[in-house]
C-alpha cells in the first residue's frame, strides 16, 4: 500500500514539473514571434513636394545615398547625363536606373572632352561621383539656386546651353557653387531638368556644368 502511494505522489510530481516547464517556455515563444513580424515590417517611404527645388533636392540625396529603387517613381526609367552644359544629342548617355544601382565596372562612353579633345571614358559609377556628386550642394557653404522655364541657364563663362530647346516644357533647376575665392574659376553647377506631369515630378535629365578651357 506504501508503494502504491509513493508511486502516485511521484507521478503527480512529475507532472506539475512538465506544467511548469511548458509555462516557462510558451512566452519564449511568443516573443520570438513578435521580434519576427517586426522585423517583416517595412516602412513605406513617400515625399512631399513644395517645388521642383525640393524634388530635385530629393533626387540628388537619395542619388548620393544609393536609394536608387525610388528614383524608379520619379523617373521613366532613365535619365539623361550630360558633362557639360551645352547637350551633344549624339554622345549623351540616357542610363537606365537599373545600370545606376548594379554599378558595375563596365567602361562607357560620355563625350568629348572640352580643351583635351580626348573621349570621355569611364564607368557609370565613376562619372557620377566625378560629374554628379563632385558638386555637392547639400554640404556647400555658399550655394546659390535658380529656376529657369523656356529660357536658357545663366553662362557664367563661355559655355553655352540648348537644354531649353531640347526640353521646351520642362523647369531648369540650376545649382551653383561660386569660386572658392573671387576671380577664381573654380565654381561648379548642376541642372536638374524636372517636367511635371498630373500632380507628378519626373527626373528627365542632369547637366554638370563649370568652366573648361
Amino acid at each position: 500500500m506504501r508503494k502504491i502511494w509513493m508511486l502516485v505522489l511521484l507521478v503527480g510530481l512529475f507532472s506539475c514539473e512538465n506544467k511548469d516547464a511548458e509555462q516557462e517556455v510558451e512566452p519564449v515563444e511568443k516573443v520570438k514571434e513578435e521580434v519576427v513580424i517586426g522585423e517583416a515590417e517595412e516602412e513605406e517611404v513617400s515625399y512631399h513636394f513644395d517645388d521642383e527645388v525640393a524634388f530635385a533636392r530629393m533626387a540628388y540625396k537619395e542619388m548620393s545615398e544609393g536609394r536608387y529603387d525610388l528614383l524608379t517613381r520619379y523617373t521613366s526609367g532613365k535619365i539623361l547625363f550630360s558633362p557639360y552644359a551645352y547637350i551633344d544629342t549624339a554622345t549623351a548617355r540616357e542610363v537606365t536606373i537599373e545600370e545606376i544601382k548594379a554599378g558595375t565596372d563596365e567602361v562607357h562612353f560620355w563625350g568629348i572632352q572640352d580643351g583635351s579633345g580626348d573621349s570621355l571614358l569611364m564607368s557609370t559609377p565613376e562619372y557620377l561621383n566625378q560629374y554628379i556628386f563632385g558638386v555637392d550642394i547639400l554640404g556647400a557653404e555658399e550655394l546659390s539656386i535658380q529656376t529657369y522655364e523656356g529660357e536658357a541657364p545663366k553662362a557664367y563663362g563661355s559655355e553655352l546651353h540648348n537644354v531649353h530647346q531640347l526640353y521646351p516644357e520642362a523647369t531648369f533647376v540650376e545649382f551653383y557653387i561660386a569660386p572658392s575665392e573671387e576671380g577664381y574659376l573654380d565654381w561648379k553647377a548642376l541642372i536638374f531638368v524636372v517636367e511635371k506631369q498630373g500632380e507628378d515630378y519626373l527626373l528627365k535629365a542632369i547637366i554638370h556644368n563649370q568652366w573648361t578651357t
